[in-house]
């Protein structure tokens, strides 16, 4: 009948010919060809960036649903990175050390030099990958973050926490948290004793991102070993959205406790090394009193830079 819809799935970027055959009862007449093609649709499948040469370029794969009718362009932030890109082919990009590059798309062209529907965003990727053992990089959703450090211009190694800023819960009396990065083991923090912060937590900004090999920790214990439980080492490049919100951190440590009645250093390495500004010490379990109460007389940081 004229105008019924009949279901079919439809491929796209095909021709199609279609037979229509007339007939009355077990008389047929002569069949009628019907031609058409199917729309053109300017989709990708398998967009992914990877393979990145410091301060040179990246590679872009991605496969064209209806290859050879359009052409695209790769945009950052809605500019166009080359003027146009081939599937699985390198891009000129000066990628540079330590830095976020967010909205990677891929825009679809028309031959008349129109965009053809909507750009098409890098796909979630939920787990990190190593590249090297040098090179880092991260992407979610459409966010690339390259963590590289020029390696070229690594000078030194060495202990980069010492009296950096600290900033942390509410301390007990002058227990206060720079007590952590003051290179003196006799002095320490200790977190607020009235409960209001069941799982105490503190933050070394050390002031630009650098290479992290290792994190020593001192955890204070006296006569109350029972309070090094539950604590976690992580790293991370921004403070988190919310207090206690340590998800983003990498965590590279943890002291379960309780531990022996003991002054005792615990070592932490970061293989592979991971550049970060930030180390939290936090705890991850609410305790009763006095077990949630963290004190820390020294916290150290290793890294290249």
């Amino acid at each position: 009948m004229s105008g019924q819809v009949i279901p079919y799935d439809v491929p796209p970027c095909t021709i199609m010919t279609f037979t229509l055959t007339p007939s009355f009862g077990k008389t047929s007449g002569v069949p009628v060809n019907a031609d058409c093609i199917t729309p053109d649709v300017p989709d990708v499948d398998n967009l992914s960036i990877d393979t990145f040469v410091f301060n040179t370029s990246f590679v872009v794969h991605f496969t064209p649903t209806c290859p050879g009718v359009f052409t695209y362009n790769l945009l950052n932030g809605g500019s166009s990175v080359p003027s146009e890109v081939e599937p699985n082919a390198a891009v000129a990009f000066a990628v540079q050390p330590c830095t976020t590059y967010s909205t990677f798309t891929l825009q679809p062209v028309n031959p008349n030099g129109t965009d053809a529907g909507t750009a098409i965003p890098v796909p979630t990727l939920t787990t990190s990958k190593c590249v090297c053992m040098t090179s880092y990089v991260a992407l979610s959703g459409s966010q690339v973050a390259i963590y590289w450090p020029d390696l070229t211009e690594v000078k030194t190694s060495g202990e980069v926490a010492r009296a950096k800023p600290v900033t942390a819960v509410p301390h007990y009396g002058n227990r206060v948290p720079g007590n952590a990065v003051d290179g003196n083991n006799q002095t320490r923090f200790h977190s607020d004793d009235t409960g209001a912060y069941p799982k105490p937590w503190l933050i070394i900004d050390l002031m630009s991102t650098v290479l992290v090999t290792k994190v020593r920790v001192l955890p204070f214990v006296g006569t109350w070993p029972q309070r090094v439980t539950d604590l976690r080492v992580g790293l991370g490049n921004s403070l988190p959205p919310t207090a206690m919100d340590f998800s983003q951190y990498e965590v590279v440590g943890a002291i379960d406790g309780p531990v022996p009645m003991e002054e005792k250093w615990y070592e932490f390495e970061v293989s592979p090394p991971r550049c970060s500004r930030y180390v939290a010490i936090y705890k991850i379990v609410e305790r009763v009193y006095d077990i949630y109460i963290m004190e820390l007389a020294e916290m150290e940081v290793f890294a290249e830079y």
